[in-house]
């Protein structure tokens, strides 16, 4: 992904990432309600950087005319391709089904 003309490595996600990035103050099982937390918690989990440096690297990317598409196709990228984070969803998909069956049966 390239921020501010800077190309950066995007990393894989997995037990050990989702740990940091919610270190970080993102928390990628909530990035439909905090989109901007998680991808400045991501860009500092790629850079090896503070969340306050990654703002600003990502504040300086917008201001000068850039957007956040690479950004967060890259964090996309990584939570699609996480075998950890693929069993969590699905694991939490299964207690939902078991949850909704349970009070269908209860009614």
């Amino acid at each position: 992904m390239i921020i501010n003309g800077k190309e950066i490595t995007a990393k894989p996600i997995d037990f050990n990432a989702t740990i940091e990035l919610n270190d970080l103050g993102g928390d990628i099982y909530s990035f439909g309600t905090k989109p901007l937390a998680a991808l400045r918690a991501y860009l500092a989990y790629c850079e090896g950087v503070s969340a306050e440096e990654a703002g600003q690297e990502i504040e300086a990317h917008i201001i000068g005319g850039g957007d956040l598409s690479d950004l967060s196709a890259a964090f996309m990228k990584a939570c699609d391709d996480s075998a950890f984070f693929k069993a969590m969803i699905t694991k939490a998909k299964t207690a939902e089904k078991k949850q909704a069956a349970g009070i269908a049966s209860n009614a």
